[in-house]
């Protein structure tokens, strides 16, 4: 039996909100079942990917950090 992929509702909980703030962190998370958040970072990541990380094989990750921060 094929089981469903974690849905972000889990991560909305009242009580993984309660232990973010009690560690003295803000975290981002929109509204149950939306996907706002995460398509800003998904988006970054997937352009990264597709202009930094695939275009040739990296000697260092120093060198690939470089061409990140360029």
């Amino acid at each position: 039996m094929l089981q469903r992929p974690v849905e972000s509702e889990q991560y909305t909980a009242w009580a993984f909100s309660q232990q973010i703030r009690q560690a003295g962190l803000t975290h981002s998370l929109g509204t149950i079942g939306d996907a706002f958040d995460n398509a800003v970072v998904e988006s970054l990541w997937g352009r990264m990917q597709t202009e930094i990380l695939n275009t040739k094989k990296w000697k260092t990750q120093i060198e690939l950090a470089s061409a990140m921060a360029d």
